[in-house]
């Protein structure tokens, strides 16, 4: 870089605009050139915009030996990977002395390595446990809360009834097959979808003819083997149990929470 370069780029690096590597090469210009060095401290005491005292007085501190501290940060941050060498190790060691910021944070980046060897394996407390796997799987479901959501929605009881149905049709083997194409049978000849559909919609289970209607189609293909079959049914069966877990959860969510809070308010009064 030379110092016509420098000088165009110095509004930004003043601004704190720069990335790298422009500004690794600004940095090293102007800790080796005496005019560009002189451009950029006047720059600095002599701000084109007028802004804050206190602000200021923290941004002049912050840039010690016109060097910029996010530049040495990031060095800092990579020196066990790719350690400095030359004239950029001594520029370091020489802002290190001037920047109490920067010593700080090499102090600590340092002691790093002692801190892991003196905590041989790290130990979380079981409240933190929950809360991470609530956060990543969802709350834990009780079975009487569970069994409350399915007595007041008809259409979860409905998708869990379908859901074991379709889960356990694999395992059953052929004869359940079998029992699928007779009942596809009949209800192609006597016209069940109808009046099934009409039955439902009637009791307010909307969801429920859909996913009968998903699955009698596959019912009534005639696969080649066994195996295809059993593979057709087992993929529909884990995306509608997924659906009706996420259902469940959201459903039950109203009364762990109800219950949650009765506790927390119980504990705040009896410490």
């Amino acid at each position: 870089m030379d110092c016509r370069e420098f000088e165009t780029l110095l509004p930004r690096y003043l601004d704190g605009a720069l990335r790298e590597p422009e500004l690794a090469r600004m940095v090293r210009h102007e800790a080796s050139c005496r005019r560009c060095h002189a451009l950029a401290v006047g720059g600095m005491r002599d701000p084109a915009a007028p802004i804050a005292a206190a602000a200021w007085t923290a941004e002049t501190l912050r840039r010690t030996l016109g060097a910029d501290c996010r530049h040495i940060e990031r060095i800092l941050a990579m020196r066990g990977e790719a350690p400095p060498g030359g004239d950029e190790a001594r520029r370091i060691e020489q802002h290190l002395v001037e920047c109490r910021e920067c010593n700080a944070l090499d102090e600590v980046l340092r002691a790093l390595p002692s801190y892991y060897e003196a905590l041989p394996r790290l130990r979380a407390d079981r409240a933190f446990t929950r809360r991470v796997l609530r956060g990543t799987v969802g709350r834990e479901l009780r079975l009487r809360t569970v069994l409350r959501v399915l007595w007041r929605s008809p259409t979860l009881l409905w998708e869990g009834a379908l859901t074991c149905s379709l889960l356990f049709t694999p395992f059953l083997g052929r004869p359940a097959l079998e029992g699928a194409r007779s009942l596809a049978r009949q209800v192609q000849t006597a016209n069940v979808e109808e009046r099934l559909t009409t039955t439902i919609a009637a009791a307010d289970l909307s969801r429920a003819p859909l996913a009968l209607l998903e699955i009698w189609p596959a019912a009534r293909g005639q696969a080649s083997t066994l195996g295809s079959e059993i593979g057709l049914r087992v993929a529909p069966a884990r995306e509608q149990a997924s659906r009706l877990l996420a259902r469940l959860r959201v459903a039950a969510a109203p009364a762990e929470e109800a219950a949650t809070g009765k506790g927390g308010a119980h504990e705040l009064r009896h410490p």
